[in-house]
């Protein structure tokens, strides 16, 4: 897995991507991530689907950094991920801030 994002980075800098399936949602009393869910186009989702984004930085070991986009029509953010290659922090930490200065324009 590393080597395969190792290739992608020769020839990117970053991967944005979803840092979420949803946007911002109402935080409710259930704890038990197994109990838990969360309504997406209408219908139950099991909420634990959910850190399968992470997941696309986590488990290759990679620097990743949330960045809001965007506003939804509810008024909540919109985020998303950018994920560099391995020991460039410094770099989705720099991708995320020019994000987010573009979001503002």
């Amino acid at each position: 897995m590393q080597r395969a994002w190792g290739a992608l980075f020769e020839q990117f800098d970053a991967v944005i991507a979803p840092a979420s399936g949803v946007n911002a949602f109402a935080h409710i009393a259930e704890r038990n991530v197994a109990r838990r869910t969360l309504s997406i186009d209408g219908e139950d989702t099991p909420f634990g689907v959910q850190f399968a984004w992470a997941g696309l930085a986590t488990f290759p070991n990679l620097p990743a950094t949330s960045v809001p986009v965007g506003i939804d029509p509810r008024g909540l953010p919109i985020g998303v991920q950018v994920i560099t290659n391995r020991y460039r922090d410094h770099d989705a930490i720099a991708i995320a801030a020019l994000c987010n200065r573009l979001s503002r324009s």
